[in-house]
């Protein structure tokens, strides 16, 4: 019988090594894509447990000096209220639909105390946060939030010279001193909006939030920070324009600051 010779040419062997390196392809990809896709995943996980860390720390703050405040009275903290604080702050509402485990009932204030040696509130709030992974792992993350702030334990007469001489209240980069410790412009009120809605707020003197130039650079992704007295809206809590450090001093030392036209009379 006759033998043919078979000789593969290069289009042949082309044709026949495609569809191997297809499938090679497709298989690969198979398994990127998840991996990718759960990577992105927990980027959004992180800046969303960032955000809400940032937000319960400074309600945390807040709650721990109001606590201080009545700590001249009654020298003890009154837990409850302190998490009812944190919550009103916040909004129930917001913390129902967030990745807090429980929503506004995760909140734990319980360990927080007043200590009797130093005359400081240990201020600590508790929570989890439920993680991305399949519900029946049941994996969370216990975070907490904690600060230590100086309570209020009424007037001393040390001293009699000081005692006659005013306090006033400054802060860092303030121009004005303050009579009154709760003056609106030492504690502005602030609230969290929408980048929209913020376009058609207005303060309280009527005017437009513009964009600060020490913490917003170009358009905010999502939502920003505005007070009733100021006019600039912001990206983060933290910004020296936004929240002030308030120190307590003699009206001597005030400097060359003049009294607020709100609380200096």
């Amino acid at each position: 019988m006759p033998r043919y010779k078979y000789n593969p040419t290069k289009s042949n062997i082309e044709r026949a090594s495609v569809p191997g390196s297809k499938a090679s392809i497709t298989i690969e990809a198979s398994l990127v894509i998840p991996i990718f896709l759960f990577a992105m995943l927990c980027l959004i996980y992180t800046l969303e447990i960032q955000t809400l860390r940032t937000q319960i720390l400074f309600a945390t703050e807040n709650a721990a000096k109001e606590e201080a405040a009545g700590t001249g009275t009654i020298p003890i903290v009154n837990t409850a209220r302190m998490k009812q604080n944190i919550i009103r702050q916040i909004g129930k509402e917001k913390l129902n639909r967030s990745i807090i485990v429980n929503g506004a009932d995760g909140i734990q204030c319980s360990k927080s105390y007043l200590s009797v040696f130093n005359y400081e509130i240990h201020a600590k709030t508790e929570y989890s946060v439920q993680l991305p992974f399949p519900e029946f792992t049941n994996i969370k993350l216990p975070l907490c939030e904690k600060m230590i702030i100086k309570a209020w334990n009424g007037n001393q007469k040390k001293d009699k010279n000081l005692q006659r001489e005013a306090i006033v209240y400054i802060t860092e980069y303030g121009i004005v001193y303050h009579e009154d410790l709760k003056c609106p412009y030492l504690e502005p009120k602030i609230k969290y909006v929408s980048y929209e809605e913020v376009k058609m707020l207005r303060n309280l003197y009527r005017e437009k939030y513009t964009r600060c130039t020490k913490c917003v650079y170009g358009s905010p992704l999502s939502g920003v920070y505005v007070s009733e007295h100021g006019n600039k809206y912001h990206n983060s809590l933290n910004c020296s324009s936004l929240k002030r450090n308030i120190f307590a001093v003699k009206k001597t030392e005030a400097g060359i600051r003049k009294g607020c036209s709100k609380c200096t009379h």
